[in-house]
């Protein structure tokens, strides 16, 4: 009788054992697909706000074209107008590179600081162009 309650003791214990190891493995599946979907929206949010930014470029490089043309029909009074939007552009659009730089950067520890301070930014910039 002894050895029966052990040997079902014992069984208890190991089947015990068993379902905490599968639990256990359904958790760290679960928790690498958890990882695996963070990083795959990570990488999309990256790779979305990297196309605005390039976009972003380009509007602010057409726009120094566009004041490039006109200040060669220009007059004088004109030309200093025009030479303090572009240059107000020309800086808007370092900061936008370094911008971009930094979301080149392993940036994932901030991401989320890194999109709010790039979206103020963005407003502060804008809103004065």
């Amino acid at each position: 009788m002894k050895k029966l309650f052990l040997s079902t003791l014992i069984l208890a214990g190991l089947s015990f054992t068993a379902c905490n190891n599968s639990n256990s493995a359904d958790v760290r599946e679960e928790t690498a697909e958890a990882v695996d979907e963070m990083q795959e929206s990570f990488e999309t949010e990256k790779a979305e706000l990297r196309a605005s930014m390039e976009e972003m470029g380009r509007d602010i490089d057409n726009k120094i074209a566009e004041i490039d043309a006109k200040m060669e029909e220009a007059g004088d009074d004109m030309k200093a107008e025009l030479e303090q939007q572009k240059a107000k552009l020309q800086a808007a659009k370092n900061d936008l590179d370094r911008e971009m730089e930094e979301l080149g950067n392993e940036i994932a520890d901030n991401w989320e600081q890194f999109k709010q301070d790039f979206n103020n930014w963005k407003e502060e910039t804008f809103d004065e162009l």
